[in-house]
């Protein structure tokens, strides 16, 4: 039998059981919770466009740096302020933003969301909340509740391309009605951003200059096909994110005109 491996002239297990914990401390010691806003993100589709460009990778990757780049100047301002960081994790976009920049945090997740349909023709889901955490190193180290809390909301509780609200976010919303007139609440209870409304206000559209807009950019193509596709392949949870958009935009009158 070999004999049991050795650091620092301690056997390995109890040097990685000191390890881990004298990490926790030099992490957690003299950094105490804050009160943040935290949204989880995610790019629906990504997974599929990596496999679909295995031999040609660079579309992917151009298609990737395309949403960074979406993600960053929307942001641009909140991070110049020093109020927001942000991180990306695989398909995945954490954001941790000081409280006092909600309403200008909400107008720019419409933001990203509408220029992610449009320029990139992804899908976009996620959850946002508020509440306790720990953000350290620009958002590459996050850990508390609120992390939790939005991650298990966009896994469990998003499932449609929306970004949905949690309640503890809510009671902060409602102080503000400027804003809270952009948020809805869906079929199953859940509030969420209603980022079609909010993005035409921002950008001073009407329906049939944002109706324009989508046809000129293949929305529509793009959302007819995929749910085709998926609904031949008997895909029918991807489906769903596809039918449930077309239906978000027919509801809101700016779907294509239809003979």
């Amino acid at each position: 039998m070999a004999p049991e491996k050795e650091i620092a002239g301690k056997k390995l297990d109890a040097w990685i059981d000191e390890e881990k914990k004298s990490f926790k401390v030099k992490i957690i010691t003299g950094k105490r919770y804050e009160y943040r806003i935290i949204a989880y993100l995610d790019i629906l589709g990504t997974k599929k466009l990596i496999e679909k460009h295995q031999v040609d990778e660079y579309k992917a990757i151009q298609r990737i740096e395309r949403i960074r780049t979406i993600v960053e100047s929307s942001l641009e301002s909140l991070m110049y302020k020093n109020i927001i960081d942000f991180n990306y994790i695989s398909d995945s976009i954490v954001l941790v933003c000081k409280p006092e920049a909600l309403k200008a945090l909400i107008v720019a997740l419409a933001n990203i969301q509408m220029r992610i349909v449009c320029e990139c023709h992804f899908l976009l889901r996620g959850a946002i909340t508020i509440g306790k955490v720990i953000s350290k190193d620009k958002a590459k180290f996050i850990i508390g509740p609120a992390f939790i809390e939005a991650f298990l909301l966009q896994e469990k509780d998003a499932i449609y391309p929306r970004i949905i609200i949690s309640n503890s976010l809510m009671v902060e919303i409602n102080k503000y009605p400027d804003i809270k007139n952009y948020i809805k609440i869906d079929q199953d209870k859940e509030y969420f951003i209603d980022y079609i409304h909010l993005f035409m206000k921002n950008e001073g559209r009407f329906k049939n200059n944002l109706k324009a807009k989508l046809q000129s950019d293949d929305v529509f193509n793009y959302l007819e096909k995929e749910y085709e596709d998926n609904n031949n392949d008997m895909n029918h949870r991807t489906k769903q994110k596809y039918g449930w958009t077309i239906q978000y935009y027919k509801r809101l009158e700016v779907w294509k005109n239809e003979n």
